[in-house]
């Protein structure tokens, strides 16, 4: 077991890079759409792909893919709409649920903003090498299972040390 010490600065070194990562670099990046607006497009995508529909997604799956809850994704799916990004309607007599299709603009939009995503992270890869950048994020993954776990169990929200 590490020190409290030792603790503290990884736990401040992982909170500093995530948030610097996301505000500097990131942001950065996204000038078709935000960075949100990006994923919650890419996710819808993906969610109607994964159905027995090509175009559209429910936005229950939608709100359970993103891990929120309904009202704040209906918020955020509103807000595509008026940008004309999305379509949204009814099933049937409004009990089945609403459900989401990305317009063409919207598809563009994506389009475009993969392309400036793409060109940076292809040099990324190949400065950093492609199995790095795999590895890496596969030890991100697990690392963020384990945050999870822990924080599920209640280690973190009651003071317990989490690496006990």
């Amino acid at each position: 077991m590490k020190n409290q010490h030792e603790v503290e600065k990884l736990a401040y070194a992982m909170t500093r890079q995530r948030y610097l990562l996301n505000r500097d670099i990131v942001h950065d990046l996204f000038t078709e759409l935000s960075l949100s607006d990006y994923i919650a497009l890419h996710s819808i995508a993906e969610a109607a792909g994964q159905g027995g529909s090509a175009e559209q997604t429910y936005l229950r799956d939608l709100a359970e893919r993103l891990e929120m809850p309904i009202p704040k994704t209906s918020k955020m799916v509103r807000k595509l709409h008026e940008r004309g990004l999305v379509f949204w309607s009814h099933s049937g007599d409004g009990r089945d649920g609403t459900y989401v299709v990305i317009t063409d603009s919207g598809v563009r939009a994506m389009e475009r903003q993969a392309n400036i995503l793409n060109a940076y992270y292809s040099r990324v890869i190949e400065a950093f090498g492609y199995e790095n950048l795999k590895s890496l994020l596969e030890q991100i993954s697990r690392l963020e299972d384990v945050m999870n776990e822990v924080f599920t169990k209640g280690a973190a929200s009651h003071g317990h040390d989490p690496v006990e």
